[in-house]
C-alpha cells in the first residue's frame, strides 16, 4: 500500500488514492507521501492541506501543532525543534536560507546573534575610537611625574553633574577608559580599549572588573589619590561605568582638559593648570574652611 501510494505520488495520480493512510509512521524515508493528512492532533480537513506544513512524516497545520504530545521527533520536514536558552523547546518553522539560523530561539542561536551583534558593535566603536584617538587623545598633556599638585578627589557619582563625560561614558566607555590610561601612563590607549570593550560587553564581566580594578588602582596611584584594591575591585564590579567616568574627571582636571562630545578638546596649559589645582586645594576643607577663598 505504501509504495504503490509513493508511485501514484510521484507519477502524479489521484490524490484520493495516497493521502488517506492506513498506518501510521512519524519517521520513515517516505512517510510524508503517505501520512499527509494525519497530525497528532487529528486531520487536516481536505480544503486546508494545501495550507499545512510538512512535519517530516506527517502534515499539520502549522510547526506549532507538528509535535502535540510526542516530543521533538516529531518535528522535521519544513519545521524544526528549537531548543530554549533555560530548557524546553518549540517547533517553528525553519528559517529557509541554509546557514542562517532562526531567530526565534535556542541556545545556539542566540550565541550567534550575539556573536553578529557583538562584532557590528565592536566594528562601529573602532571607527569611533580611530577618530577620538586621533582628534582628542593624540593631542592630551600627561599627568606630570614631577612637582605635581594633586586635585580634589571627586565622588563616585561626579559623572552626573557633568553631561558630557556622562553621555561619552554612557555610550562608548571603552574609549573613555583607554584615553584615562593613555593620559595617566598606565597603559596605551588601544590596548586599554580593547580590553574594556572585551570584558565589559561579554560573558567575561568578572574577569573585567577584576582587571579593571588593577588598572583603577594604578590610575588612582598615578594622580595621587590613596584607594585599595579591594574596593576598586567592588566599585567596579558594581558600577563599572560610573567609576571610568568619574576617573576621567579626575584625569582631565589634572591635565587641564575640557572633552566635548564629539571629539573637541580644548586644554590649560600644565603650569596654569597646576596653579589652579593649587588654588584648589587651599580652598578645600582640608587646608582650614574656605582659607584664601574671600569666603
Amino acid at each position: 500500500q505504501a509504495l504503490r501510494a509513493r508511485r501514484l505520488r510521484e507519477r502524479g495520480g489521484p490524490p484520493s488514492l495516497w493521502v488517506k493512510p492506513r498506518v501510521r509512521r512519524a519517521m520513515s524515508g517516505y512517510g510524508a507521501y503517505y501520512t499527509q493528512s494525519y497530525t497528532p492532533t487529528g486531520y487536516v480537513p481536505q480544503g486546508q492541506r494545501m495550507s499545512s506544513v510538512d512535519c517530516g512524516g506527517h502534515y499539520a497545520l502549522s510547526c506549532g501543532k507538528c509535535v502535540g504530545d510526542n516530543g521533538p521527533s516529531w518535528c522535521n520536514g519544513d519545521c524544526e525543534w528549537i531548543v530554549g536558552f533555560v530548557g524546553g523547546g518549540e517547533c517553528v518553522a525553519r528559517s529557509g536560507i541554509p546557514g542562517l539560523p532562526d531567530p526565534r530561539g535556542g541556545l545556539l542561536t542566540d550565541a550567534v546573534w550575539w556573536l553578529a551583534l557583538f562584532a557590528l558593535s565592536a566594528f562601529i566603536m573602532l571607527i569611533y575610537a580611530s577618530v577620538y584617538k586621533t582628534q582628542v587623545v593624540d593631542r592630551l598633556y600627561t599627568i606630570p611625574k614631577h612637582m605635581h599638585i594633586t586635585a580634589k578627589k571627586l565622588n563616585l557619582f561626579a559623572c552626573f553633574a557633568h553631561p558630557q563625560t556622562l553621555v561619552q561614558t554612557a555610550f562608548c566607555m571603552p574609549v573613555v577608559a583607554g584615553k584615562n590610561y593613555e593620559a595617566s601612563g598606565v597603559l596605551g590607549f588601544w590596548p586599554g580599549c580593547l580590553f574594556t570593550f572585551i570584558f565589559m560587553y561579554s560573558p567575561l564581566y568578572l574577569f573585567g572588573a577584576c582587571f579593571r580594578a588593577i588598572l583603577a588602582k594604578k590610575v588612582q596611584d598615578r594622580i595621587g589619590h590613596d584607594t585599595s584594591l579591594v574596593k576598586a575591585f567592588l566599585t567596579n564590579l558594581l558600577c563599572m561605568p560610573c567609576d571610568i567616568g568619574k576617573e576621567s574627571l579626575e584625569v582631565d582636571q589634572e591635565i587641564g582638559a575640557e572633552i566635548k562630545c564629539c571629539c573637541n578638546l580644548s586644554q590649560t596649559p600644565i603650569v596654569f593648570n597646576e596653579i589652579d589645582d593649587v588654588k584648589s586645594r587651599m580652598c578645600d576643607n582640608s587646608f582650614g574652611r574656605n582659607r584664601c577663598c574671600g569666603a
